[in-house]
């Protein structure tokens, strides 16, 4: 007896005896054929000829596997197939309400079958198998900021195909949540979102889950992107709040400490909480950028950064040095009469053994700009500090390739986007040097 798999060449099934073919290489070999007008060519093959008449008379076998059988008030289908193992195996699925309608799900799952699915993998959830892809796929290879895109991305594919298998999603399907998901965010979240559930999708594909991308040609078109302008100090009132927070820093208000680290080296929040005294060079008067806390899920520092060029060596000028040096004789003196060993060895770890949320930091900040009478419409929030640092050396001509390393930014281009309108004022600064240098050459 002949059985037709997914074998790529023809091979004996030891357990059986039974000759087993690939589709694909009867159907190779039937075009092969066919090609040749001529069949009763001396030079043709027995095996050859035998093999096209057994298509032509079996094909319609080979593509209607199933059977269909009345199951208490409903109907099922039983599909027969072997596993990788070349076990035989058989597939049911039931619940249809006519024999009509199991008929027709009986045959899409052939077609399924025909372009690669498997069924040991039918029951997969789009929701099991997101979430595995990200773990294999993603994690090991992407930074803090877009890991929390992947689990965002994974909530909402909870909430929307709540334990839906992807077999049972169509294009209709997916087209109806993106329309959904679409009203309330800008077409830049949207592609962003249809771009990582497609790549999710396509693997699926590869791994014989389903046979053809529902998210092909997906309409999208969400809400207009707004442009957050970037929030930053005046010198004057930089250097004011630098000023009160160094004044009023404490052991037991530890979040002035914070604040102080971010204004003099433009980290962002979750660096500045990664920060272990390991990565506290006073010799060097450097910072080694290589954790983050996460504040948000995990509560604790991992090692990991937003991306891969977050990984820096940033410079510890001689006032933060004074700062951090103070912070740490503060700590070490807590640490020892109570007793307490910090597993992490953490920077900022204040009396109740805790990193500042970034809520915590921006309470201080707002106290700190009320008291020095910053209006609250130009106050800014913990990444403010970092605005205003790069802003600052812009301001100064600084060259916007150190200003880009130093903030950790993948490349100039995410730096010039951030501050243009620094760069434009810069722009017009130089033109007009150049006009006045060119007058002095006609004089």
């Amino acid at each position: 007896m002949l059985l037709i798999t997914k074998a790529s060449i023809p091979r004996i099934n030891l357990k059986t005896k039974r000759l087993v073919l690939s589709l694909d290489y009867v159907l190779k070999e039937i075009l092969i054929i066919s090609t040749n007008n001529r069949l009763n060519n001396k030079n043709k093959s027995k095996s050859q000829v035998g093999l096209f008449i057994f298509a032509q008379k079996r094909l319609k076998e080979v593509f209607i596997m199933a059977t269909i059988e009345k199951h208490g008030k409903s109907y099922r289908y039983k599909i027969g197939y072997q596993d990788k193992q070349g076990n035989n195996k058989r597939y049911v699925k039931g619940g249809f309400s006519t024999k009509t309608e199991a008929r027709h799900a009986a045959e899409e799952m052939e077609i399924q079958m025909r372009h690669g699915s498997s069924l040991d993998k039918q029951d997969v959830t789009i929701n099991d198998y997101y979430k595995k892809w990200v773990e294999v796929y993603k994690k090991p290879n992407v930074g803090y900021s877009s890991m929390n895109r992947f689990n965002n991305i994974a909530e909402v594919i909870d909430n929307y195909f709540p334990d839906t298998k992807i077999t049972d999603i169509s294009k209709m399907d997916y087209q109806t949540f993106m329309n959904d998901y679409q009203k309330t965010r800008s077409t830049v979240t949207c592609k962003k979102t249809n771009s990582i559930i497609r790549s999710c999708i396509q693997d699926a594909i590869d791994d014989q889950i389903i046979y053809s991308d529902f998210t092909r040609k997906v309409t999208i078109n969400g809400a207009p992107s707004k442009k957050r302008a970037v929030k930053f100090l005046s010198i004057d009132n930089f250097k004011k709040l630098i000023d009160y927070a160094d004044k009023n820093k404490s052991y037991s208000a530890i979040t002035y400490y914070l604040i102080l680290t971010g204004a003099y080296t433009g980290l962002r929040f979750e660096e500045i909480g990664g920060l272990t005294w390991d990565n506290v060079n006073f010799e060097k008067k450097e910072l080694y950028v290589k954790n983050i806390y996460d504040y948000q899920k995990e509560k604790k520092i991992v090692p990991r950064t937003k991306t891969p060029s977050s990984i820096r060596t940033v410079p510890i000028l001689p006032e933060l040095s004074i700062i951090l040096k103070q912070l740490k004789l503060e700590q070490s003196k807590w640490q020892l009469a109570n007793k307490y060993r910090d597993p992490e060895n953490a920077v900022f770890k204040s009396f109740d053994c805790k990193i500042p949320s970034d809520t915590g930091c921006i309470k201080t900040l707002t106290l700190i700009q009320d008291e020095i009478n910053i209006p609250r419409k130009q106050q800014i929030a913990t990444h403010g500090l970092r605005h205003t640092l790069a802003s600052y050396l812009l301001s100064k001509g600084v060259q916007i390739k150190y200003v880009s390393e130093l903030l950790g930014h993948k490349n100039t281009a995410i730096t010039m986007r951030a501050y243009e309108h620094l760069l434009k004022e810069q722009n017009i600064e130089q033109q007009d040097k150049t006009i006045n240098a060119l007058n002095e050459l006609s004089k």
